[in-house]
């Protein structure tokens, strides 16, 4: 390595995980498989952040690692975005409420 790797290894930490195990089918179908894997990751880490780019489904994600981590969740936001979170949690408690039905 070089010195400058080694400076950035030396910066490195891992807070180890705090989450639990769940399965990726667990995860809400209304999310792509790589969504999926993403809240599993961050459920079982029980601290993750998302780096994601503007529309790839954030929102959700988060909805579902409150949902599933199983511990009161706070999800803050700006208030730019606000509305369109709402518009995001009515369509994902529809999407909740018909995939109970067909249960």
């Amino acid at each position: 390595m070089t010195a400058y790797a080694d400076f950035l290894a030396s910066k490195a930490r891992d807070v180890g995980a705090v989450g639990h195990e769940i399965d990726v089918t667990d995860v809400h179908p209304m999310l792509h498989p790589w969504q999926a894997e993403l809240v599993q990751r961050a459920v079982e880490r029980g601290r993750c952040a998302l780096w994601e780019d503007t529309g790839l489904g954030k929102t959700f994600q988060q909805i579902e690692w409150a949902r599933l981590s199983g511990a009161t969740a706070l999800i803050a936001d700006a208030g730019v975005t606000l509305r369109l979170r709402v518009a995001h949690l009515e369509r994902w408690a529809r999407n909740s409420r018909d995939r109970q039905r067909e249960r």
